[in-house]
């Protein structure tokens, strides 16, 4: 009844508001902002831009997530905020690129760490509405509570106080965090000589820390948020959570000698506690392959540092390029900071054979240079070598530029996507073919059959130069 209650209120405070509703998506703008978040107090907001494919492409999966979450008893509502007109929400978000999604709970703000399928976005918005401070009043069940968790939150104090909301919300904002709230004067005696008190228990650094603070949310999910990670931890699965599965960006030294910088960067994990997650991938004893590939290191001449920014649902990695010593760590790290470092981008090196059956081999760092020649239309298969798709696909792109090889101002290009990483484009579909024309170097996606045919075609409507006489007719 409690649940039936709060959906008809929900419903009825929506029909009476200024909010529109789009494919089951809430409009918010400058004006009705603030109005939202009285209906729904916990709220997902994509910042998005009407010129953004991506942002395009990703749309139904949204709208389908917010359906669903709508028929949730009470109903959980999404919205999204077009940031090219409501500049007053883009600079109170900090946006600086799309799309780009915040999650308010109890008007604090924290980054959205899931996926853009439906299904994620549901689970991730349901995981959080779903989390509970743990009420426990005995001191062995708390005890026990402890022991089996990682890390430990736990609030003494009334279960009414305006200490316990700001708690509820870091609970719902925090990962990986065991919450636990205990009224009773028995754990008062037990684990402190006050009310209210914060406690945070983790088996690494200091192991217990008392929290001294005001209790607003805010200063809460920060000072758990800053306190929970370690500031240095071994390369193993638990560091591949925290920084994958929690999104904490972290700094790695990849070496065969670890006691020659285990000590100084250590001093430097504590200096940055709470900021950057430090650990060392010994490659003589870890099972260290996998992630080296992922950071496109192919052998270990000699050691890499490498910083893996996971914030924001990105995973932008930086490589230092010069000697790795102390000082010139933290100055990296400072430049990350401040925003002032390239992201790394993988790419092959440029072939000595630069085609293969008409078609030019395209790699990451002479992508911009075929592309962007204002000169010529081009056309990109981003292909992923030896899969089903590409093996269909290869024949008829071929056979393609073979057939139109004498226009000059045409080129048939492809690039390995999972050798080549690229600034300018985001691809999210395998196998797929983009055409950059001279006069529109943004791209554009075939979205027609993988045949030669359809291909042509594709290629004559948005062509900036004519396509004429064709070797043989298709």
């Amino acid at each position: 009844m409690l649940f039936c209650y709060w959906s008809l209120l929900i419903l009825t405070l929506i029909a009476h508001s200024k909010i529109l509703d789009e494919y089951g998506v809430w409009v918010i703008d400058d004006d009705n902002y603030e109005e939202a978040l009285m209906i729904q107090h916990d709220l997902l907001i994509e910042f998005y831009t009407p010129s953004c494919e991506f942002c395009k492409e990703f749309s139904p999966d949204y709208s389908l997530a917010a359906r669903t979450l709508a028929k949730n008893d009470p109903p959980i509502y999404v919205a999204k905020v077009d940031a090219s007109v409501n500049i007053e929400l883009v600079k109170r978000f900090s946006i600086k690129k799309y799309p780009t999604f915040k999650y308010i709970i109890d008007k604090e703000v924290i980054d959205y760490t899931g996926g853009y399928s439906e299904d994620r976005i549901v689970a991730w918005i349901k995981s959080r509405s779903n989390r509970h401070v743990k009420i426990l009043n005995i001191t062995e069940q708390i005890d026990k509570s402890i022991e089996e968790n990682i890390i430990t939150a736990l609030l003494i104090d009334s279960l009414d106080s305006t200490q316990a909301h700001s708690f509820l919300t870091a609970c719902k904002a925090i990962n990986l965090v065991n919450f636990i709230q205990c009224a009773c004067s028995a754990c008062a005696n037990k684990y402190t000589t006050s009310t209210p008190t914060l406690l945070l228990f983790k088996p690494y650094d200091e192991r217990l820390i008392d929290y001294i603070g005001d209790f607003s949310s805010f200063s809460l999910i920060s000072f758990i948020n800053k306190n929970k990670l370690p500031s240095f931890i071994d390369f193993n699965q638990d560091a591949v959570e925290l920084i994958f599965g929690d999104s904490n960006p972290g700094i790695f030294i990849f070496t065969t000698n670890r006691d020659f910088y285990e000590k100084w960067f250590r001093l430097l994990g504590k200096e940055y506690k709470g900021i950057l997650l430090f650990s060392i991938v010994d490659a003589d004893t870890t099972d260290w392959e996998k992630i080296a590939h992922f950071f496109d290191i192919k052998k270990l001449s000699e050691p890499v540092v490498v910083l893996l920014d996971t914030r924001n649902n990105q995973r932008d990695k930086y490589r230092l390029e010069s000697e790795i010593n102390e000082k010139n760590v933290k100055e990296f790290i400072e430049k990350w900071k401040n925003g002032m470092l390239e992201v790394y981008r993988k790419s092959q090196k440029i072939p000595e054979k630069l085609y293969e059956n008409n078609v030019l081999v395209v790699v990451g760092e002479c992508f911009d240079d075929v592309v962007m020649d204002m000169n010529k239309d081009v056309l990109i298969a981003f292909y992923i070598p030896y899969s089903r798709g590409w093996r269909d696909l290869v024949y008829e792109y071929e056979f393609l530029a073979e057939e139109l090889e004498h226009l000059e101002n045409l080129v048939f290009g492809k690039i390995d996507s999972t050798e080549n990483q690229l600034k300018a484009i985001k691809v999210e579909s395998t196998n797929s073919v983009y055409f950059f024309p001279a006069d529109n170097k943004k791209g554009i996606e075939y979205n027609g059959e993988k045949n030669a045919d359809g291909i042509l075609e594709f290629v004559k409507k948005y062509a900036f130069y004519e396509i004429t006489e064709l070797k043989d007719e298709l």
